[in-house]
C-alpha cells in the first residue's frame, strides 16, 4: 500500500507539467545524432513509457537517419520527458550507460517497452535489460541515487515545458516551431526540406502523442521536496534491504 501511494504521488506531484521547482538542477548534456553543424535540428522530447515515442523510433527515425542525420543535413536531439515513474527509471538507465551507449539502450527500451513498462517489476526488467547491456545491476543502483543525474533529467523535462511548453511525447521542436505528435515520413521530410532551402518551418499538423497523467497543475515547491524525500527514501530502504538480504544468504 505504501509503495503503490509513493508511486502515485510521484506521476501526479514529481512528474506532473509544472510541478518539478525552478531552483537549478545543473542540466544534462544533450544526447544526440548526427553532425554538431548540421543545418537543420530536430529536438525531440521523448517519454521512454510513450507508445508513439517508441512507433517513431521504430519506423520513422531509420528513415530520417538514413536520408538526413547520416548525410550531414539533420543533426537530433534527444531529450527526457518521462510521464511517469516507470519512464523516469528507464530514462536512468539509459544514462547510466553513457553517451557511446545511449541510444543502443534507447532502442533497446523502445522495442521492449511492451515487456518492462507495465510490469509488476519494473526496477527487475530494467536491470535484466542493464545487465544484457553492460550495466551490472549496481552500477545502476549507484545512478538511480546519484541526484546530479536523477534531478537533472526532471531539469530536462522542466526546461522543456517551460521554454517550448511541451506537454505531450512525442513532441518535436524543428526550426523553433513545436510539432506535437508521431509523424510520417513525408510530414518530416517538409519540414526539414524547407528549412534546409531557407524557408520558414512549415506547419504540420497534431500526430497521436501521450499526455502526462492528469494534465498541467501549478504544485507548491514544499509538496514536491516532500515527495522527492519519501521516494528517494523508498528506494534507500529498498537498496538497503536487499544488500542486507544478500548478506544474510552469504
Amino acid at each position: 500500500m505504501l509503495k503503490a501511494a509513493v508511486l502515485g504521488l510521484f506521476v501526479w506531484l514529481v512528474l506532473a507539467p509544472g510541478a518539478f521547482g525552478q531552483q537549478a538542477a545543473e542540466v544534462l548534456p544533450d544526447m544526440t545524432l548526427g553532425k554538431a553543424d548540421a543545418p537543420v535540428e530536430i529536438i525531440e522530447y521523448a517519454s521512454m513509457s510513450c507508445p508513439h515515442c517508441a512507433d517513431f523510433h521504430a519506423t520513422v527515425l531509420p528513415e530520417l537517419k538514413t536520408k538526413y542525420i547520416d548525410t550531414g543535413k539533420v543533426k537530433l536531439v534527444f531529450r527526457e520527458f518521462p510521464l511517469n515513474l516507470p519512464a523516469y527509471q528507464a530514462s536512468i538507465l539509459a544514462r547510466c550507460a553513457g553517451p557511446d551507449r545511449f541510444f543502443g539502450f534507447i532502442d533497446v527500451l523502445f522495442r521492449e517497452q511492451s515487456k518492462w513498462a507495465t510490469s509488476g517489476d519494473v526496477l527487475g526488467e530494467l536491470k535484466q535489460l542493464g545487465r544484457l547491456g553492460g550495466v551490472p545491476a549496481e552500477k545502476y543502483d549507484a545512478c538511480l541515487n546519484d541526484k546530479k543525474l536523477t534531478e537533472g533529467i526532471l531539469q530536462v523535462r522542466f526546461i522543456g515545458e517551460n521554454t517550448f511548453k511541451v506537454q505531450s511525447t512525442p513532441s518535436f521542436v524543428i526550426g523553433g516551431k513545436l510539432y506535437v505528435g508521431n509523424h510520417t515520413v513525408a510530414g518530416f521530410e517538409t519540414v526539414i526540406e524547407a528549412l534546409l532551402k531557407g524557408a520558414s518551418a512549415p506547419a504540420m499538423g497534431a500526430g497521436p502523442a501521450s499526455t502526462a497523467p492528469g494534465g498541467s497543475s501549478g504544485i507548491p515547491p514544499y509538496v514536491i521536496v516532500i515527495v522527492v524525500v519519501i521516494v528517494v527514501g523508498a528506494v534507500g530502504i529498498y537498496l538497503l534491504r536487499r544488500q542486507s538480504a544478500g548478506t544474510t544468504k552469504t
